[in-house]
Formats: C-alpha cells, sequence, structure tokens
C-alpha cells in the first residue's frame, strides 16, 4: 500500500503544473553547455577534433550565401543599371571589371591616326610659298582610307601623305584629317605656321667701267637685299685676277694678265643661313688702245658739195667723222656685250656668232638735224 502510494505522488506532481518550471531549466542547460562548448576549443586535443568539421560547416556556409547574392545580382536589374535605366556609377564592381576587362579583337580593329611633319618648314621662290609635307600614321583592319582637308600637291606627296603651302600673308592653317574603316572614323590635327625665312635677292653686280683691260683695278659693287629686313653677308670669287677683299658688298679686282672671258661670282646670305648666288661674264681685253698723237681739230671736217638732188631724193650733205679708237668690241650672241680695243666679226672663243661694233665721233654734227645717213667706210 506504501508503494502505491508514492507512485500516486509522483503523478500528481507532473498534474500540478511542475512542469512549467523543469523547461526554463532544460532551456538554461542546453545554453550553458553550447557556451562552454566553444571554451573547450582552447584545449588543443578538442579542437584538432572539431576543426575539420567547423571549416567544412563555414565554408558552405560561406558558398551558399554567395551563390545567393550572384543570384539575385542577376535577376534584380537595378544592380547594374539606375533605377531609371541608366548605367551604373562608374565605381561599382561592374564598372572597375570593364574597365580593367582586356583589349577586345574588335578594339584592335579600329582605326587611329596620327598626324606627322616629315618636311618643313621650306620656302618655295618659284611659289612663293612656306610648305609642309605631313604624313598620317594610321592603324586599323581593314586599313584606315585617310582623307585631309587641304593637299597642294595634288595628290602626288605619297600615300597617306599631304602638302600644304602658306601663301605670302597666311600665318596659320589648321590641317584636318580623318581616318575611316568599317569599324568607325577618327579624327586628327595640327596647326602650321609661317616659319620660313627667305633668301636674299641680288638685282645686279656693277662694275666701274664698261670697258675691262688686262692688268687694271675697277670696283665690283653687288645691289642685294633681304625681304625679312636679315643682315647680308658677302662672298666673291672671280676665275681671274686678284680681289682686295671678298667680304664686303663693294670690292676692288685686279684683272689678269691674260685677255679672255672671266666670271665675277658674288654670294649673298641672311644671317638664318638662306643664300642667294649671281654670276657674271666679263671679256677682259689685250690691251688699253694707245691715245692718239694727233693735233686735236681746230675747224670742222672739209665738206664736199653733194650732186645737186632731183624730185625724189633728200638733200644730202657729207661730212668726214673720225674713229674713236678707245672704244669698241664686239656682241655675242645671246645678248651679252664684250668691251674691247680689239673688234671683230665671227665666232667668239666659245664657237657662239658674234658681232663687232665701233664708235665714231660726230662732234661735227652737234646741232643739226638728220633725216636719213649714208655710212661710207673707207681706210
Amino acid at each position: 500500500m506504501r508503494h502505491s502510494k508514492k507512485h500516486s505522488k509522483k503523478k500528481s506532481f507532473i498534474k500540478d503544473g511542475n512542469l512549467k518550471y523543469l523547461i526554463p531549466v532544460i532551456v538554461l542547460l542546453i545554453f550553458a553547455i553550447a557556451s562552454w562548448s566553444w571554451l573547450l576549443l582552447g584545449f588543443t586535443s578538442v579542437s584538432n577534433f572539431a576543426e575539420p568539421y567547423i571549416n567544412k560547416y563555414l565554408k558552405g556556409l560561406m558558398e551558399g550565401r554567395q551563390v545567393s547574392a550572384q543570384t539575385s545580382q542577376d535577376t534584380n536589374p537595378a544592380t547594374t543599371q539606375g533605377g531609371d535605366g541608366s548605367e551604373a556609377d562608374d565605381n561599382s564592381p561592374a564598372a572597375t571589371d570593364e574597365k580593367n576587362a582586356p583589349t577586345t579583337e574588335k578594339d584592335n580593329k579600329r582605326p587611329t591616326i596620327k598626324l606627322q611633319i616629315y618636311e618643313g618648314p621650306k620656302y618655295s621662290e618659284s611659289e612663293d610659298a612656306c610648305y609642309y609635307m605631313v604624313k598620317a600614321v594610321v592603324t586599323g583592319d581593314p586599313k584606315p582610307s585617310v582623307m585631309f582637308s587641304k593637299d597642294d600637291s595634288g595628290s602626288t606627296a605619297g600615300p597617306d601623305s599631304a602638302r600644304v603651302n602658306l601663301k605670302r600673308g597666311t600665318k596659320t592653317y589648321t590641317l584636318t584629317a580623318t581616318a575611316t574603316n568599317e569599324h568607325g572614323t577618327v579624327m586628327d590635327s595640327m596647326t602650321l605656321v609661317w616659319g620660313c625665312n627667305m633668301p636674299p635677292s641680288i638685282a645686279q653686280i656693277k662694275l666701274s667701267s664698261d670697258v675691262i683691260y688686262v692688268l687694271q683695278q675697277y670696283d665690283l659693287t653687288v645691289i642685294a637685299g633681304d625681304p625679312d629686313g636679315d643682315a647680308l653677308t658677302y662672298k666673291w670669287t672671280v676665275t681671274g685676277g686678284t680681289l682686295n677683299s671678298d667680304n664686303a658688298s663693294s670690292v676692288k679686282w685686279t684683272t689678269p694678265q691674260n685677255p679672255g672671258d672671266y666670271e665675277i661670282k658674288v654670294e649673298v646670305s641672311d644671317s638664318k643661313g638662306a643664300k642667294t648666288a649671281k654670276t657674271i661674264a666679263v671679256y677682259v681685253g689685250s690691251e688699253k688702245a694707245p691715245e692718239t698723237t694727233a693735233p686735236p681739230q681746230t675747224t670742222a671736217p672739209p665738206t664736199t658739195e653733194p650732186p645737186p638732188p632731183t624730185a625724189t631724193d633728200p638733200q644730202y650733205q657729207t661730212v668726214n667723222v673720225s674713229k674713236k679708237t678707245d672704244e669698241g668690241g664686239y656682241v655675242e650672241d645671246g645678248g651679252q656685250t664684250y668691251a674691247g680695243a680689239n673688234v671683230y666679226a665671227g665666232d667668239s672663243a666659245g664657237n657662239k656668232p658674234c658681232m663687232g661694233f665701233i664708235s665714231f665721233d660726230i662732234g661735227a654734227l652737234a646741232g643739226k638735224t638728220m633725216q636719213s645717213v649714208k655710212i661710207t667706210l673707207s681706210g
């Protein structure tokens, strides 16, 4: 009976609601065990045993989070575009990856262009222009076609090249070129400036006498100028005789001892290195004509009465004029005049046809009016 009574008391304890105290105790016990279990990892034997299970659990957990995040990004356009459909910020990971992406094959086929000057600036005297030669260096597949905004060569400058003339008074010009293929069009430009130095100009070489003889001294003078206003220097050379100086605008020339044709050359340079040269040919006579020993005429030369004029012939008066022995020379074919005491006609030393000329003293005809002249040579 006693045993039976005790059993009845135990049943009544559970039924009386004492279980509500047991549940909190069990929960606290579970938390306590879980908390103290992390402390147990401080023991080497426990941590070595638990490490494989912990790593496996954490790795699986992280992989699951990454897959979930990637799936969310693929299904949500707002992660790559703004709410209005615009592209994402350049600082976003997606934009950074795009910037760092390797160059594609299509990028290598797109055209590129770079303008380069390979000649100039140079001055063209025939065109009175300062010119540049410019080349377009291009890449792309297929090879791009090149077009220039200006080409004064008439397409003769070469492939992908152009010539640009800057006329006098034109300070600058901006040259533009495009390169085009099936993948697009690109452009490059450069500004060209008038950078040419114009050479000096020589107008004339002057001699102090029109008649040149051997072993005599004459003045040589060059008339020259520079379009840019630069200072000028001079350099003289002669093929015969000597110069007292060769670096001035005016020098003295002592002629050679042998008669013949000689050349006089002067080169004029400006302070920037541009040069111009001019050469003339001069004939040097064998000797100076001797002075006449005949006394000067004090009266007019004798005259003779002409035959009576006819109705159709003009009235003529005969006047004797003397030759000037200190003047004469010949004119060579081509217009070059050579003065000298020796007068001849035929071929010159250079096998060029020539004609001689003679001077006469016509002082006796002073004050007279001549309508026509008949010349008779004698002696």
